[in-house]
Order: structure tokens, then C-alpha cells, then sequence
């Protein structure tokens, strides 16, 4: 199943798919784990996310602008998060 992602949101990356058998850059140079926190991001020059089902990523840490490159992943292997104020922390969206 392909879900629809958007440019600039945050989610968490879960490998689903292909992703299990082909890991993303990121994966391969340490930089991103399952359950890390990652931005969508379009690239110049590049697809936009969502197509043919995929999307680019950076690490994302909560203060920076600017996150770390870690390269292409399937829509599938994000899972939507939130920001809850109450426990001043980043949450999957099923968990609220």
C-alpha cells in the first residue's frame, strides 16, 4: 500500500518493502535507523515525493534547520508524527 507524503512534513522511518531489502544511503553510512525521526524533503532536479511511490528524506533533529541527506525511501516506510506539547516529545500518530 502506497500513502501520500508531503514535502516538509516529519515522520519516522520503519523500513517496509523494498526498503527491508534495498536500504536507503542513509542507512548504509549510519546516519539512519529504524524509529529515527526524518523530514521530507524535494530536491532540485529531482522527482518530487510521491512519485511512483517514493520520497526523499534528511535526518531530522528537533532545533535544526537543516538535516543530514539520507537518501530515498517508499512512502510506506513513513509513519506520520506529531509533536505533543504535554510530553514536550515527537510521537507516531496512532499513539496519541
Amino acid at each position: 500500500m502506497t500513502q501520500r507524503v508531503r514535502a516538509g512534513s516529519t515522520y519516522f522511518y520503519d523500513p517496509f518493502g523494498i526498503d527491508l531489502f534495498d536500504p536507503p544511503v542513509g542507512v548504509e553510512r549510519g546516519i539512519l535507523k529504524p524509529g529515527d525521526l526524518v523530514k521530507v524533503v524535494n530536491r532540485f532536479g529531482s522527482p518530487p515525493a510521491n512519485t511512483m511511490g517514493h520520497a526523499y528524506i534528511e535526518t531530522h533533529t528537533p532545533g535544526d534547520k537543516d538535516g543530514e541527506f539520507a537518501g530515498l525511501v517508499h512512502t510506506s516506510s513513513l509513519v506520520g508524527a506529531h509533536y505533543s506539547v504535554v510530553g514536550r516529545a515527537w510521537k507516531r500518530k496512532e499513539d496519541k
